[in-house]
């Protein structure tokens, strides 16, 4: 059986963003990499999937103070969906 080498990469962050198509700029000009969900590849860069890592990303809601009502009712539906991939 042979020994599996473990090696830990230093990585340099130069630039950060949350826009993913910046960031898909970025990576297609040749200017490093990203972690991005797959679903949202383009064919101008090379996918690589990386499993059992511990990534989450949060989403927030931005709303107006008179359509209260429209806040409510998308809570609503949002709660009632099951929204694993």
């Amino acid at each position: 059986m042979r020994a599996m080498r473990l090696s830990l990469v230093a990585i340099r962050v130069v630039y950060k963003t949350a826009q993913i198509d910046r960031t898909l700029a970025l990576v297609a000009a040749g200017v490093g990499l990203s972690f991005i969900p797959a679903r949202l590849g383009t064919p101008a860069v090379k996918l690589v999937q990386v499993a059992d890592m511990d990534f989450f990303r949060t989403y927030g809601l931005l709303w107006s103070r008179t359509r209260e009502d429209d806040l409510k009712e998308f809570i609503t539906f949002a709660e009632s969906h099951c929204w694993t991939l």
